[in-house]
């Protein structure tokens, strides 16, 4: 029993180019360097692919700064046709981030264990 018509099949590897642009346009990295000396921030990141990527922009929500600590996780998106273009759109730190027990809690935290937090019962500093 064939799964794919021929029409399918040629569609199919008609989209395999648009299928991997798409796959390379957001991928995972991890900070290496941060500089903050620029009117936005910018990081030197290891793409888990294996290639370095230096002066990548990073992006934070407007009145929010932080600076990654090195081996921070990043989300990187490649913009544009040719994928020149490069952000970091978000940053993690897996290892320092604390746990909120509830749904809804908000808390603004460091790598140093620094905390606020936001629950429904109150501010915990």
């Amino acid at each position: 029993m064939t799964l794919f018509t021929d029409s399918e099949e040629a569609v199919s590897r008609g989209l395999r180019p648009l299928h991997q642009r798409l796959n390379n346009a957001i991928r995972r990295a991890v900070v290496r360097r941060y500089s903050d000396a620029p009117k936005q921030g910018e990081v030197q990141i290891d793409v888990l692919s294996g290639e370095v990527q230096d002066r990548v922009e990073l992006f934070q929500q407007y009145g929010l700064s932080s600076s990654p600590p090195l081996g921070s996780e990043a989300v990187l998106i490649r913009i544009g046709a040719s994928g020149d273009h490069q952000i970091i759109i978000a940053t993690a730190k897996r290892d320092a981030r604390p746990k909120l027990p509830s749904a809804g809690d908000v808390a603004l935290w460091d790598v140093d264990g620094h905390f606020v937090a936001l629950r429904r019962d109150g501010v915990e500093i």
